[in-house]
């Protein structure tokens, strides 16, 4: 996706996974930021 981004741009993605805990089942939603310089999300 980096590759297709212009200079200034960024790409957001959102990735949710679930977790359970004995006490309970949830799940998380983390957001994940490309910019178009960068080598890994922040």
């Amino acid at each position: 996706m980096r590759d297709h981004l212009d200079k200034g741009e960024a790409a957001v993605e959102f990735i949710r996974y679930r977790y359970y805990d004995p006490d309970e089942a949830d799940s998380t939603i983390c957001p994940l930021v490309l910019l178009a310089d960068d080598t890994c999300p922040h």
